[in-house]
């Protein structure tokens, strides 16, 4: 067996092993947001500071009206009528 194919077979295992670790990282861990609802929804309610609560709070209202304007500019974009 010649070198180059041994390294070509290294290097390949090793980015499965790389590229399954990440898989399985983006699988298990929680989002921001799930893991704070979590928190919320337990025991460690009263333990939440309120600048913790708020910044979530806040992040949510970013995403539900980036979510809008998304909505937004696809009707916009999917109608023959320019906008004004």
């Amino acid at each position: 067996m010649s070198r180059g194919l041994i390294y070509a077979k290294a290097l390949a295992v090793g980015g499965l092993i790389v590229g399954f670790g990440y898989m399985l990282m983006r699988l298990s861990t929680p989002t921001e947001e799930q893991y704070y609802a979590a928190r919320i929804n337990s025991f460690y309610l009263n333990k939440l500071s309120p600048e913790h609560k708020k910044r979530i709070s806040d992040k949510t209202k970013i995403r539900e009206h980036n979510a809008a304007i998304l909505e937004m500019i696809k009707k916009v974009a999917e109608s023959d009528k320019p906008s004004a």
